[in-house]
């Protein structure tokens, strides 16, 4: 028995690095968990917002109303494995001890799915003369979902908790794939890709 397990190893001490890293590079997410897309993180957020609505008659009659929505809106964030590229790398890490190794990953860019609106509510802290706050809030709440959908990417990209979680919640994905495959890694080094615009 321990002559088989020398006889698995030597081969794969002899190739060195670049085998190594082309085989972990073959191990794509797909392979080793039939995964399209990773859930990263959910963020529950109270968002509100205010809308003038202005209404004229003839030339020199004009109406201004305020039509403000409060709304509990949930954001997820999530990786597209498959539109977006990645690729996973080991890369030897002789500081941290002989054979000790790295897994780098170049993520995808992270995702943020369509909001799930919660509960809505809408005041008029302004009514005009001229305009119907009803309708144009009915107008409003038609096209929600899409007008709150930048509230969760200015959230990923201007609060560090949510960039944060996302980064835990992968590494401690690609832990747990490392230990599914048998490779030990000392440390997994995350890198998101940027959205394309």
């Amino acid at each position: 028995m321990r002559l088989v397990a020398i006889a698995l190893v030597i081969p794969l001490l002899l190739v060195g690095c670049k085998k190594q890293e082309r085989l972990v590079r073959t191990l794509g997410v797909e392979d080793v968990a039939p995964l399209t897309e990773l859930n990263l993180a959910e963020l529950i957020l109270d968002v509100t917002f205010t809308e003038t609505v202005s209404e004229r008659a003839f030339v020199f009659l004009r109406s201004d109303a305020e039509i403000r929505v409060d709304a509990n809106v949930t954001y997820k964030y999530f990786l597209d494995f498959r539109n977006d590229g990645y690729s996973m790398a080991l890369i030897p890490a002789d500081s941290l001890g002989e054979g000790a190794q790295i897994l780098r990953f170049d993520a995808p860019p992270i995702r943020v799915q369509k909001p799930i609106v919660n509960t809505s509510e809408v005041t008029y802290p302004r009514r005009g003369l001229l305009v119907n706050e009803e309708a144009e809030a009915v107008e409003i709440l038609e096209y929600l979902t899409e007008r709150l959908v930048d509230f969760g990417e200015d959230k990923l990209e201007t609060d560090p908790a949510v960039q944060q979680e996302c980064e835990a919640s992968l590494r401690g994905y690609l832990e747990g794939l490392m230990q599914q495959t048998g490779i030990e890694v000392a440390d997994v080094v995350v890198t998101f890709g940027q959205v394309d615009v």
